[in-house]
């Protein structure tokens, strides 16, 4: 799954960003 993000990360950065800032907020919600 790292190594599908990593590549993508490299194909598509603006729209992988946006993926993980989803990501990343989504656990903060789920962290409180």
């Amino acid at each position: 799954v790292r190594k599908r993000a990593y590549i993508t990360g490299h194909s598509a950065p603006f729209a992988n960003l946006s993926v993980l800032d989803k990501l990343i907020a989504a656990r903060h919600e789920l962290a409180q």
